[in-house]
Order: structure tokens, then sequence, then C-alpha cells
């Protein structure tokens, strides 16, 4: 295949994602949005602990699906050692199985209150179907078959958006009823996976001494990769731990709810990442360093959109979300860190794992969570102040985004530059966002919106006249 053909065979699967991840951010305004009105902020407060912590259940994998993605990306189904596979995800599976029981023995002997018992416990029962889930789907995106993933992430999303609004309409929405509804669905979709990824499971397995071998090289390059994602997915969200053990649940509830915000902002980028990276890993190092730039590109159009939803948030929180309109005092702020974080899901961390420095990103991302954790922990007793936390948390996180990009420009003498777009996209947002200078800010972006996009259909423009 040739560097235009597979640039529009990448372009196809970035379309549909991106097509996926639309749908996928409607239902999710629902439980961003819609349920934390209803809810009361101590309820929403408890169902974000749930949350938060739900997103570190791929722990219990040790990186066998990234591992995976790593040794297989690229491969066709037939081209799969699938004996020996199938033993390796047989044992995995079995080892979930046996942390969750293990796991939810153990909270319910610990001394803690009945709220987080019943809140750990249910992760804990989550775990193997968790697991289940994203093996198979790392399966069907090493070998290049991103609809499939797209596909039961949106199923997932919307199974969940029906949950939620039956428990809406019947008026009795809290956080254990929510959980209680995810938990379901997440049991179907397990189910599900289990029989699209029948291939990968059932059938003839080879010695277990070998599944052994398989899970043990597996988990022994995706760990790091595994590890280092979740760090930098929990760096921005450092400050909810900060908060958890030291402010009250309320005021827990309401900077959970701008984090949420946050996560359907970078809805888009990170479904890009996910596409990009089987892409990348076919492709030779000089090609990796051209698609650099063109990926840059994309994210510079996403971030564009992104941050114009801006607008409609502190709107939608101002006359519909009364409870959490404490959130505007660092609102902008959080809002922030779409321009880093969007860029670490879709360019640094695609990258850094298509060159295979998965170590110096997991040993990247450990030192930035140390220092975030120790950073806002330290801000907050002094200070008493979430706005604080907020500050710090955008001013770390940047710092610690361009040393990783820095690092990846210099290692392969990529245009050093752009780098600096970054800090004067994230200044000049602050600047005209901050003390709510709301009308200023949507004039500003209506005109930026305009040369951006009249660029790119100039520069599109040009290249049909070309040819």
């Amino acid at each position: 295949m040739d560097d235009k053909m597979m640039l529009k065979a990448s372009v196809r699967k970035i379309g549909f994602a991106l097509i996926t991840q639309a749908l996928i951010l409607v239902c999710s305004l629902v439980t961003s949005l819609i349920v934390p009105k209803y809810m009361g902020t101590e309820q929403f407060g408890y169902w974000q602990i749930y949350y938060f912590y739900l997103n570190y259940i791929n722990l219990i994998t040790f990186g066998y699906n990234d591992g995976l993605v790593l040794k297989y990306g690229g491969k066709s189904r037939d081209e799969l050692p699938i004996e020996r596979i199938r033993s390796g995800n047989i044992l995995m599976c079995l080892t979930s199985i046996f942390v969750a029981l293990g796991g939810t023995f153990v909270i319910i002997l610990l001394d803690l209150t009945n709220d987080m018992k019943y809140i750990y416990s249910m992760l804990f029962l989550s775990m193997p179907f968790i697991c289940v889930f994203n093996i198979i789907l790392s399966y069907f995106l090493a070998i290049n078959r991103q609809e499939v993933y797209n596909k039961m992430n949106f199923l997932n999303r919307f199974l969940t958006t029906i949950g939620y609004s039956i428990l809406l309409f019947s008026g009795i929405i809290g956080y254990k009823s929510m959980i209680v509804v995810d938990y379901a669905i997440r049991v179907v979709i397990g189910i599900a996976c289990i029989m699209l990824g029948t291939y990968f499971i059932f059938g003839k397995r080879c010695e277990w001494k070998i599944g052994l071998q398989e899970v043990w090289e597996n988990c022994g390059h995706g760990i790091f990769i595994t590890a280092g994602a979740l760090l930098a997915s929990f760096m921005p969200m450092a400050g909810r731990v900060v908060l958890q053990n030291n402010a009250t649940i309320e005021e827990y509830a309401v900077f959970s709810f701008a984090l949420s915000v946050l996560a359907l902002i970078v809805t888009f980028t990170n479904a890009a990442g996910v596409v990009f990276f089987p892409i990348l890993k076919n492709l030779e190092e000089n090609q990796l360093l051209e698609y650099y730039q063109k990926i840059e590109r994309i994210y510079d159009s996403l971030i564009t959109v992104g941050l114009g939803m801006y607008i409609p948030a502190v709107l939608i929180i101002k006359y519909y979300l009364f409870d959490y309109s404490d959130v505007l005092e660092y609102m902008y702020l959080i809002f922030a860190l779409c321009i880093p974080l969007g860029k670490m899901q879709m360019i640094i961390t695609p990258y850094m794992k298509a060159f295979r420095m998965e170590k110096q990103y997991f040993v990247a991302n450990l030192i930035g969570t140390l220092v975030m954790l120790v950073g806002t922990s330290l801000v907050y007793r002094i200070s008493d102040s979430i706005y604080f936390v907020a500050l710090t948390t955008l001013i770390i996180f940047v710092a610690w985004n361009l040393i990783l990009e820095l690092y990846l420009r210099r290692q392969w003498e990529i245009d050093k530059k752009q780098k600096y777009t970054q800090i004067l996209l994230i200044c000049g947002f602050i600047i005209l966002t901050a003390n709510g200078r709301l009308s200023i800010f949507a004039c500003i972006y209506i005109i930026v919106v305009l040369l951006v996009f009249g660029n790119i259909l100039r520069s599109s423009w040009k290249k049909k006249r070309r040819c």
C-alpha cells in the first residue's frame, strides 16, 4: 500500500472514529449534565468516587491487553498464534475472577463506611467483565478492526444512557441505583464481547505452560504502557484524591463535575489516539515523522472546536445546573487542560508507543504524577482553596507535557517551534475567559475559527488546483 492509499485509509478510520465519538458524546451529555442536576451534590460526589476508581481497574490485566497490541499490532487474524493466545486469554480471565472475589471479601472485612464498602465491592465485582471487554477489543484494535472497537464503545455508552434515563424518569436516581445499572450493563457488554470474540477464547489451545509464557511476555511489555497511560490520565485528576480526603463531599462533587466536562471535551482526541497507534506501528521512521506534522494539524482543528465548548458549558452551569455554580470560579482553568491533555492522548502517547519507548513513558508519567500529588496536596493545605488546586494542576500538567513533547522533538529533530503555540493558546484562553469575559471570548473565538478553517479550505483548494 502506497502513502496516498494509506493516508486515505487512515482518514476513513479516523472519520468513523470521530462520528462514533460524536454519538458517544451525545449520550455522555445525559450522564454529565442531566444526571448531576437531579442527583444532588452529595449523591453525585459518591458516584464520582466510584467512577473515578473505575477508570483504573485496567490494572487488573497487568498490561496484558496493551502488550498484545504492541506484539500483534498490524497483523491479520490469520497471522496470530491463536492456540497460544487462547490459553493466555483464559488465564487472564481466571485471574480477574480470583482477584474480584478475593478483593470483595477483603473489603467486607475492612473498617469502612457502608457507602465506601458498597462502592469498593462493586468495583471489584466489575473486574472480570472489564477484563474480558478490554482483552477482546484489544485484539480487534491489533488487527486493524477499529470499527468493532468503536461500535462496542458506542453500544456501552448507549445502553448506559438508556439505563440512567429510566432511573431519571422513575425518580429513583441515586449513586447506588446508578452503580447497579452500570454493573448490569458491564455484564451484558462483557457477554457480548465473549460472543463477538469467540475465536480468541474458545477452541483448540496449547499447553498452560505456553499460555503462561504468553501472559508473561504481553504483561512484560504492556505493563509500562498500561501503568503509564493510567498515570497520564490520573495526573489532571489528582486533585480529586486530595479533595476526597480533605474537602466536603459537596466540594468534591463540584470539582469532579468540572473534570467530567473536561473528559467530554477530550473524547475526540482520545478516540483519534486509539485509532492512530495501529496505523503508526506499520510505518517506517521517515513516514512517522511526516505523519507527526499531519496529526498535529488534525489536533489543532479538534482543539479549536473543543475550546468553543466553553461557551455553552458556562451558560448551562449558570442557568441550569445551579448547584454547581461554584465551579465557575475555576472552570476556565480546568477547561484549559484540554489543550495539553488532548496533545498527550492524540500525539505524544501513540508516538512513544510506536517508537517502543514504553519504559521512558512510564517513568516520565510516574515522576509527573508524584509531583502533581505532592504539589496539589501542599497547595491545598496552605491555601485551603480549590481554585489554587485547579491552577496548580494546570501549571504542572502543562510543564510536564511540554517536557515530553520537547524530548520527542529533539529525539527525531522535529520542528521545535510548534510547541510554543500550545503555551500561547493556553495563555490566550485564560486571559480571554478569566473573570467571566464570555462575550469577548465568543467574538474572538469566532474570528479565530474562521481564520483557521478558512486557511484549511484555502490550502485544500490550492492542492486540488495543482492536481
